[in-house]
């Protein structure tokens, strides 16, 4: 299958279910010299992620059924994604504050490779 696009995945509002493996080693001299123009604001940048991390986190920690999935030890993350686990098994039973967290925040379920179609036929 031929697909002439940056990324190959099925057209889906939220959902990023690639259907076939590929590589894009395109880079742009626009985007190499935003990249290291933004290299020189590192430090600022991830102390910004880390501090907003946080505040979710003291915010989270009041609602049961949600938490924060945390930093693995011995590692550094950069926060460029903060995820939530909701931890309510049944999603009638879970709190109208999640509700609220859904409707507020631009979220989208973790990615499941073992389930794409594309890495169960794949050797990649």
């Amino acid at each position: 299958m031929l697909v002439i696009c940056p990324i190959a995945k099925q057209p889906h509002p939220w959902a990023f279910d690639h259907d076939s493996v590929g590589w894009n080693y395109r880079l742009l001299n626009i985007n190499a010299a935003l990249g290291l123009a933004q290299l020189e604001d590192l430090d600022r940048r991830l102390y910004a992620k880390r501090h907003l991390t946080q505040l979710y986190k003291e915010y989270l920690a009041e609602l049961d059924g949600v938490e924060l999935v945390s930093e693995p030890r011995d590692c550094s993350t950069n926060y460029w994604l903060v995820c939530l686990r909701f931890t309510t098994e049944d999603p009638l039973a879970a709190p109208p504050e999640r509700l609220q967290l859904l409707e507020l925040a631009h979220g989208r379920p973790f990615a499941s490779p073992n389930l794409d179609p594309i890495a169960l036929s794949s050797d990649v």
